[in-house]
């Protein structure tokens, strides 16, 4: 399931996130983080925050 949700980004990020729901994106992030805590998916959010961050600095 979390790989499905993964793989599901890269192939938005191919077609460059045509028709990628965000919202739905991080709502299933937050779904599997409670199912899964052990996995720490929270992190990706700090991620995604830490490098959209550096882009608008950069």
């Amino acid at each position: 399931m979390i790989a499905d949700w993964l793989h599901n980004l890269a192939l938005y990020s191919a077609r460059d996130f045509e028709r990628f729901e965000e919202e739905s994106f991080w709502d299933c992030l937050r779904f599997y983080e409670q199912r899964y805590p052990d996995f720490e998916l929270i992190r990706y959010i700090d991620l995604f925050e830490r490098e959209l961050s550096r882009e608008e600095d950069g």
